[in-house]
């Protein structure tokens, strides 16, 4: 595989990993909603929201430093430069 390649499917890979964290994060709530089960249940699904919640804002801020802007220096080079929020 080129780098290009490998590089793709680690994204995608990411982005399931991110995508999958959603949706699991989703039942949490869901389930904390319907308010199924007891006291000790929902303490468990809320333990495994936050923790779940922690792993995606992890994954956003990571993503996050590794957004550049390109911009053309005056002689033509390109540099790069972090994005501000």
């Amino acid at each position: 595989l080129s780098m290009v390649a490998k590089k793709s499917k680690s994204a995608e890979d990411k982005e399931e990993n991110f995508t999958t964290i959603l949706k699991e994060l989703e039942k949490v709530v869901s389930s904390l909603e319907t308010g199924a089960g007891g006291l000790e249940s929902a303490l468990e699904s809320y333990e495994k929201g936050v923790g779940l919640a922690r792993k995606g804002h992890e994954m956003l801020n990571k993503a996050e430093k590794k957004v550049e802007v390109l911009l053309s220096a005056e002689n033509g080079d390109i540099k790069t430069e972090a994005l501000d929020p």
